[in-house]
């Protein structure tokens, strides 16, 4: 996968975090930063069991998580991976189908449909 050690990561994340929660409303968050030593986009959708607070802007909870790591020297095309996140799960439509999915593989069809 990434090869980088945890730590750098969270590092990462944790700064860009102090700059303002990236709990965007709706149950969602997409936490995410730049990190040195990733050629290209990483992402991973995840769907928590129980809500977690994440200082969300609208006060709710968190339930679908989309990690987002983006090389350090970001490039508009890069930008725009961040930009088709935010615009995918902004639809409440698509995060209800999110949080039905059954399992893994349907979860993954959900989110590429």
């Amino acid at each position: 996968m990434l090869h980088l050690p945890v730590e750098e990561i969270s590092a990462a994340l944790l700064k860009r975090e102090a700059l303002g929660s990236t709990g965007t409303g709706g149950g969602v968050a997409i936490p995410h930063a730049r990190v040195p030593g990733i050629g290209k986009p990483f992402g991973m959708l995840v769907r928590l069991d129980k809500a977690i607070d994440f200082d969300s802007i609208d006060g709710r909870k968190v339930d679908v998580v989309f990690l987002l790591l983006l090389p350090a020297n970001v490039q508009g095309e890069q930008l725009s991976a961040l930009a088709a996140v935010a615009r995918t799960l902004r639809d409440p439509e698509m995060v209800q189908r999110l949080r039905r999915a059954a399992d893994d593989a349907a979860l993954y069809r959900a989110i590429i449909d």
